[in-house]
């Protein structure tokens, strides 16, 4: 069946009142009207009659959210009544609902009800509450949002038991099924329709079977499964259910003469309106009556039977007299002015274009004040939504940001933990301390109380400048004295850990000293510092969170780390210039030797302890000897041209051989060298090198033998003095 324009037949000389009132018409057609009626169900069921205006400045609203949740937070932390946190739960739903955020908004108000019922509301009772304020989003013709408090109304009737559940179930689900098949997803809405059918047959419901059977024909209709469609609404099942004068019936009959006109099928449309309209008038019956009586008119009109089109026309005006709708009066007036117009009686039509006319300005007043109202709070809830976003968008960088330095803390301690196991494990660590300690001892007094000025301004200004996470604004509106509080704590509790560690120390006797003990010092000294720091914190801040403790313990580690690596710096120093004014001693004892000991022209055999092998050469000519594995290479420098030789032997075996030879010493675990060989002695914070002539390379004293080779040396020194 077809629907007829009006713009196709409207005279010349009315076209200018009509583009007057169809423009109010469209200006309205993309209203959207507010969901309030049923949030103010809800709140009068809550019993909070001072539902909180909503205010015209842009970020007062936001505003208002954080300082009632911030409210609502604290209230519940102290375990207030009921009797003051549901009105809070209901003020902040209606902010919600201000910012079009439903499903805060709705979660709120059934806090609300849930606090002010004490928990004595049924779920059954929630459940209809929810259903309500999606038949208001429905209304305004919001499905994608009414879906939300229908399928929370399926969850709370999910949990209740009884007949009372399982209807609140169904009413749910079908309402979701229509929300569904209004957004044009009739395939979805087929799947709820179908899980309720199934559901109410188990029942045993007639009314829910018969009206779940109608929406699956609905949906196979816009699936364009007609015939389906009209197979189920046609089911003889189906007549005998409910009452021919039932609405229920009316409501079969208008789906299927629908279905029957999409399919082309315009006979049997016109049989089933005409039934219709066969049945008595009454309230519940009247708008299906007047929708077949005009369905019919148009129907007769666009095939050019005007005295039919008339007719059923007429009988929609006369019942429309007595049950008036406005949009039903509307499209009769607009059907009455095409028949009329078309007969040629310009009279009739013209009373009946005024009708529609004075109709529709009265509909498009009250549609033009909804929409300015509705214009303006949406405009309101737009700045307002767009505040909140930058506020959650600021909020979220926050937390991310925390994340960041979270981890920032967790990776930096890790690594500083790592540096210093590696510097207190090195092979270097135990002699650096014994120099350090030697350094410290030698120091005048005046030099120690320069010495730790300068570590107390050190950690006071460390602690100045860098200040945990979370603290900076509550260390500005704090004293200088209270500024430099956490410095001075820390200088305090290492002062006494040194003075506790060396107390304890010079108990021990040199030979006794463990060197290694000093890994506990810095322990010991950056744990209770720590410990110490978070008291003070503890007492002067409200809360410590986990940031704040992470960044408090990776700047009292950096506190003691950065002292360190300068201490470091120093014994480097230290060493470097102990060892350059060391070498340079040697290699002058050397030269001395050298030019007053003639070395003694004696040839000496070495042999293998395993094979015949043997070695032949001037004791004087040797040079090093290296072990290397199960062999020991030779290396002999005879006038100026060192040779190698290779032999099956031990550096144990070849001590003993040599023993007789003092010039022959062993330098390393790997080496045996000639001290008339040696050229000079280099030095740096590694140890010393012996350096020889020709292309030998230079050869390490380890630190097991630094002082037999300097005690060789300066014997050498000594008898030729």
């Amino acid at each position: 069946m077809k629907y007829i324009s009006l713009q196709n037949h409207i005279s010349p000389i009315m076209m200018s009142f009509r583009s007057l009132h169809l423009f109010l018409l469209f200006a309205a057609i993309g209203l959207q009207l507010s969901a309030q009626s049923g949030i103010n169900k809800l709140s009068e069921a809550i019993g909070d009659k001072d539902i909180p205006q909503y205010s015209s400045k842009q970020d007062s609203l936001s505003q208002q959210i954080k300082n009632y949740e911030a409210l609502l937070k604290d209230l519940e932390s102290n375990s207030t009544g009921s009797e003051t946190v549901a009105p809070i739960l209901s003020k902040l739903g209606q902010m919600y609902m201000n910012t079009q955020d439903y499903p805060k908004a709705i979660e709120k108000y059934v806090q609300s009800l849930m606090t002010k019922s004490k928990g004595k509301i049924t779920n059954a009772d929630l459940g209809w509450h929810l259903i309500e304020i999606g038949n208001s989003l429905y209304r305004i013709k919001d499905y994608a949002a009414a879906v939300y408090p229908y399928s929370m109304a399926v969850q709370t009737f999910s949990k209740a038991s009884g007949a009372e559940g399982a209807e609140g179930l169904i009413t749910a689900k079908n309402n979701i099924g229509l929300c569904k098949l209004s957004l044009g997803k009739p395939a979805e809405a087929l799947t709820v329709f179908s899980e309720n059918l199934e559901m109410s047959e188990k029942l045993g419901e007639s009314q829910r079977i018969y009206v779940s059977r109608i929406y699956v024909s609905m949906c196979h209709a816009e699936l364009k499964n007609f015939e389906k469609g009209i197979d189920i609404l046609t089911d003889p099942e189906m007549t005998i259910m409910v009452d021919s004068l039932d609405p229920l019936n009316l409501f079969r009959l208008q789906q299927l003469a629908l279905i029957y006109s999409k399919s082309n099928q315009d006979k049997n449309a016109i049989a089933i309106f005409k039934r219709i309209c066969a049945m008595p008038v009454n309230e519940n019956l009247a708008d299906y009556i007047i929708d077949a009586h005009l369905s019919l008119s148009v129907y007769y009109f666009n095939h050019n039977d005007v005295d039919q089109a008339l007719s059923h026309g007429m009988s929609a005006e006369k019942t429309l007299a007595s049950f008036f709708n406005r949009s039903d009066q509307m499209r009769a007036d607009k059907n009455m002015y095409l028949i009329y117009k078309k007969k040629g009686n310009y009279r009739e039509a013209l009373k009946y274009f005024e009708s529609y006319v004075a109709n529709q300005e009265i509909e498009n007043s009250l549609e033009v004040e909804r929409y300015i109202t509705e214009y303006n709070k949406n405009a309101e809830r737009i700045a307002n939504g767009i505040e909140i976003d930058r506020i959650e968008a600021q909020k979220n960088q926050a937390e991310a940001e925390k994340r960041n330095q979270r981890n920032l803390s967790y990776f930096m301690i890790i690594i500083t933990t790592l540096l210093l196991i590696m510097l207190f494990t090195g092979n270097g660590f135990e002699p650096r301390v014994q120099l350090l300690e030697e350094y410290v001892s030698e120091m005048k007094l005046p030099n120690k109380i320069i010495s730790i000025a300068i570590m107390l301004q050190y950690f006071i200004f460390f602690f100045y400048f860098f200040i945990p996470v979370e603290y900076g604004l509550h260390i500005v509106q704090q004293s200088f004295l209270d500024k430099i509080l956490p410095g001075f704590i820390a200088f305090v509790v290492l002062s006494l850990v040194v003075f506790v560690f060396y107390y304890v120390q010079a108990k021990r006797s040199s030979e006794n000293k463990y060197y290694r003990s000093y890994i506990i010092l810095f322990a010991a000294s950056y744990l209770s510092a720590l410990v110490a720091e978070f008291l003070h914190f503890y007492f002067t801040k409200e809360s410590i969170s986990l940031n704040f403790s992470l960044s408090l313990s990776l700047i009292t580690l950096a506190a003691f780390v950065v002292p360190l690596y300068l201490i470091l710096l120093l014994v480097e120093r230290l060493f470097v210039k102990k060892f350059e004014t060391l070498s340079a001693s040697l290699t002058q004892d050397i030269s001395q030797i050298k030019q007053s000991i003639t070395p003694t022209e004696e040839t000496i055999t070495v042999s293998s302890e395993k094979t015949s092998g043997k070695i032949v050469f001037n004791i004087n000519d040797l040079v090093a000897i290296e072990a290397q594995g199960n062999y020991c290479m030779f290396y002999i420098n005879k006038k100026q041209v060192v040779t190698r030789k290779l032999l099956h032997t031990t550096m144990k075996a070849l001590e003993t051989q040599l023993s007789d030879y003092p010039q022959i010493i062993r330098c390393h675990k790997s080496f045996l060298i000639n001290i008339h060989q040696i050229v000079r002695v280099s030095g740096n914070s590694r140890g010393y090198v012996l350096h020889f002539s020709g292309d030998i390379e230079p050869i390490p004293v380890s630190r097991g033998y630094q002082k037999d080779v300097m005690g060789i040396v300066r014997h050498f020194r000594e008898e030729i003095s």
